[in-house]
């Protein structure tokens, strides 16, 4: 291929032309790593969280400002869980008593991935004491958000379990 170059140079051009194919062997590979493992947005609504997001915070805020507060009730041992027969138990709180909801979802997810994210509507078992029994976890950390609506406004409360 390269017979009239000088033995220095052909050896060079041979190089240069395996680090070309390698760079587009590796893209090829990267493409197909992408398409198995695909995974879709975060969230589905994620574009109308974003257009919402002002009027989440103020729903939030006003909320939090009339005495609403969530309390989440993980079992006997609340900072490490097990992993399975977990029963969440929530109440809904406006100055120390117990209010209706709506409704009240619980949604678990892992970090950077929507593979493992649960999402959970929770049974009222009476007023303002809502419960769920969660499927079998993974062992690690998961990211929770429970949310109550109230009045057509969400009110939201995000934290951290770790599983093993």
């Amino acid at each position: 291929m390269f017979k009239n170059l000088d033995p220095s140079l052909r050896k060079a051009m041979y190089v240069v032309l395996a680090a070309f194919l390698c760079l587009v062997g590796a893209t090829f590979y990267t493409i197909r790593l992408t398409y198995q493992q695909y995974e879709p947005v975060m969230d589905k609504d994620y574009y109308e969280i974003g257009l919402n997001y002002e009027k989440t915070i103020r729903d939030q805020k006003e909320l939090m400002s009339a005495g609403y507060r969530l309390d989440l009730n993980w079992g006997a041992n609340a900072d490490i869980l097990p992993k399975e027969n977990l029963i969440l138990q929530v109440s809904l709180l406006q100055n120390e008593s117990k209010v209706p909801s709506e409704e009240v979802k619980l949604i678990l997810e892992r970090n950077a991935t929507v593979s493992k994210t649960l999402r959970l509507v929770l049974n009222e078992k009476e007023t303002g004491v809502f419960s769920a029994k969660l499927p079998d976890l993974d062992p690690g950390t998961w990211n929770t958000r429970v949310i109550a609506k109230i009045e057509n406004r969400y009110f939201e409360k995000q934290g951290q379990i770790i599983v093993r």
